[in-house]
């Protein structure tokens, strides 16, 4: 009997026998597992490949530990020397030849504006010298020429591994101010995290307080002409200038809040999570967006809490801090006001708040550092800051005390959350501020010094202040000065409470010469 069997497909019948058929199903056995070997390659490859490239994220990372300057006042083709110091947090060393060589590179394309003719090419201003240990540290300097264009240029770098990978945490903000009046103001060293072998914490932002220095004459009539004789009341209107923006400037509250005209008129009250969005149209008008109006209003307008602890949120402000670009620092206490300054052409956005809260809202320092140095920022700050409300005429052009940026780095409700032991430090000192001959004065203060510091005549015109001299800060031996080195040394201040626990008072007058410090509210 013949294994013959008849099928039928497409209209027609077919004969095949047995064999046939067996051959047929063993092939399709055959190629099943031939299917399935090479998806189980595949998926062993894409698990590999994910655990590498893992891997490779966590190897290469940094922290930004000192930035040279922060805007950068320039004639145009003029040029000036940069540094920036990282350390090496990644679990691999840094090569400085081959594929892998780290390079600091422009991140906006093949060209920086910035470029001159030292760099290694038009995006590259420098590379690594020599190969870098896990955890050490290493000075990035290079030259950046003005270009022709006034104005306000900024660029954004980074630390590239070969072409292409980008370095966790390494990318910069760069900001020159192209202008004929190039000493208009003296820039600042920003440190983020200023740290030696020995030394555990240190994150002060900003060489201080005489970086906008006014003339030597303007100095010494202002400095010694703000007497404290009476007890002041602590201010309830201290403004920030947040921002200048020619954007929408979108707000919402946690609460139910006011919108009000400069005149103190009432134009329209919305509850909690409702946006408000501003524009502003020129000829003095403000155009104003809400769910149920949009209007015009021919003065700034400034949004008010109806209920305590409301926070604001400025909804399309990126504000992340450089060390960590998925925090977004744009919630605030107090008042904000969206107000156009004629005298400079920007529209601004303004936190006005209580002092106190201000002052706790301030990110000059870290968490873990120990509370006596917290302390002496603290005050630091605060006298800062209160000479400056009353003496208002630093920004009053364009309305407000202080920049959240230039001046003292303030980021607000997120750093009172994130800063729990600095708002301790502010709490414990309320109202100290430092006096010398029961004026209140001037407290610069920088990142580190070489050795010492430096007397105001050495670094701004004029005769030298009584409690600005030069003092030996013996841990700061053999390290690079960076910020102006008037007045404290925060790396000196910060190993003076970590190693030889000296408080705050001592602290302060250490590095402010017959100072007082004076409770004044």
């Amino acid at each position: 009997m013949l294994n013959i069997t008849t099928y039928y497909q497409k209209g027609h019948w077919f004969k095949i026998n047995r064999q046939q058929i067996k051959d047929r199903k063993n092939s399709s056995s055959r190629l099943f597992l031939v299917f399935l070997t090479v998806f189980f390659i595949i998926f062993f490859l894409y698990l590999l490949l994910a655990v590498k490239i893992t891997n490779a994220a966590e190897l290469w990372q940094t922290d930004l530990i000192t930035q040279s300057h922060t805007v950068i006042n320039l004639k145009p083709q003029a040029s000036l020397t940069y540094r920036l110091l990282f350390k090496n947090t990644g679990d691999i060393v840094w090569p400085s030849s081959g594929a892998n060589k780290i390079c600091l590179k422009y991140a906006g394309g093949n060209s920086s504006q910035f470029y001159h003719v030292s760099w290694v090419d038009k995006r590259t201003p420098v590379c690594l010298k020599s190969n870098l240990e896990i955890s050490a540290e290493t000075t990035f300097s290079f030259i950046i020429q003005a270009p022709k264009k006034y104005g306000l240029q900024v660029e954004y770098f980074v630390l590239a591994v070969g072409d292409d990978a980008v370095i966790a945490g390494s990318r910069i903000e760069i900001p020159v101010n192209v202008t004929d009046s190039p000493n208009a103001n003296i820039p600042k060293a920003v440190v983020a995290s200023t740290k030696t072998e020995k030394t555990t914490d240190l994150s002060v932002s900003q060489a201080k307080t005489e970086n906008s220095a006014p003339t030597a004459t303007q100095a010494t009539n202002q400095l010694l002409n703000t007497k404290l004789t009476l007890t002041l009341n602590e201010p309830t209107d201290f403004r920030v200038g947040l921002y200048s923006t020619d954007k929408p400037v979108k707000i919402k509250a946690n609460k139910n809040y006011y919108i009000i005209d400069g005149n103190g008129q009432t134009i329209d009250e919305l509850g909690p999570n409702q946006i408000a969005s501003v524009e502003f149209g020129g000829n003095n008008q403000y155009y104003l967006f809400t769910e149920r109006n949009n209007r015009i209003s021919l003065s700034y307008l400034r949004f008010v809490p109806k209920e305590q602890n409301t926070i604001f949120e400025i909804t399309n402000y990126n504000n992340a801090p450089r060390w960590n670009s998925n925090l977004q620092d744009n919630l605030f206490r107090g008042s904000l006001i969206v107000r156009y300054a004629p005298a400079t052409k920007k529209l601004w956005v303004i936190n006005e708040l209580p002092f106190n809260d201000y002052l706790k809202g301030i990110q000059e320092t870290s968490n873990i550092s120990p509370l006596e140095y917290q302390k002496s920022i603290a005050i630091a700050a605060r006298s800062y800051a209160l000479y400056h409300y009353l003496n208002p005429t630093k920004h009053a052009s364009e309305n407000y005390h202080l920049d959240a940026v230039y001046d003292q780095v303030y980021h607000g409700y997120a750093s009172e959350i994130r800063l729990p032991n600095f708002v301790k430090a502010v709490e414990e000192t309320r109202g100290q501020v430092v006096t010398y001959n029961n004026s209140l004065v001037y407290t610069p203060y920088f990142s580190q010094s070489d050795g010492r510091t430096r007397a105001w005549s050495e670094v701004w015109s004029g005769s030298d202040k009584p409690w600005l001299t030069s003092v030996p800060v013996p841990y700061d031996n053999n390290l690079e000065k960076w910020g102006h080195g008037v007045g404290m040394s925060a790396h000196g201040a910060l190993v003076m409470a970590s190693r030889e626990n000296k408080n705050y008072s001592d602290i302060l007058h250490y590095f402010y010469q017959n100072i007082e410090i004076t409770k004044v509210f």
